[in-house]
């Protein structure tokens, strides 16, 4: 997943990964080695990670030519049963 806001170039944005149960009062959940995002900003999911469970990512730059602030996004998505 690529936020529409951030172009991705191999290697130029950290990401941070974060899941959650969702609803009211989520909990966090415990993501496998198989759940990342890869140097291309492609989210890979693994195959233990619950249907419901919340995904936010979010990206940073690792080069600002415009100055020494950082751009960020960060995309929300909902793991879903496969199609």
């Amino acid at each position: 997943v690529i936020p529409k806001t951030v172009q991705v170039a191999p290697d130029s944005v950290t990401w941070e990964l974060n899941a959650t149960t969702g609803g009211e009062e989520p909990e966090a959940v415990q993501l496998d080695i198989d759940t990342y995002i890869d140097r291309f900003g492609i989210l890979h999911v693994g195959t233990t990670v619950p249907v419901g469970t919340v995904l936010t990512a979010t990206a940073t730059s690792t080069y600002q030519p415009a100055g020494d602030t950082p751009e960020t996004a960060t995309a929300t998505l909902t793991v879903i049963e496969p199609v």
